[in-house]
């Protein structure tokens, strides 16, 4: 992927956004959107929290 800088007015920003957006490939919109989300439990829950483990304790009947 090739790096690029553009300068642009503060007005033209959000023109500018969706403009990159919609001609970005769905892998790059994927990846920044898997980023953004790592970002965001990072922050909600201070780590990835991965799966929680569930234990069910179950009293049989001696027979």
């Amino acid at each position: 992927m090739e790096k690029v800088i553009t300068i642009i007015k503060k007005s033209e920003q959000a023109k500018a956004d969706k403009e990159y957006w919609q001609n970005a490939s769905v892998e790059e919109r994927f990846e920044a959107f898997n980023i953004i989300l790592q970002n965001y439990i990072a922050l909600t829950y201070g780590t990835d929290p991965g799966f929680q483990r569930v234990i069910n304790i179950v009293k049989r009947e001696q027979s």
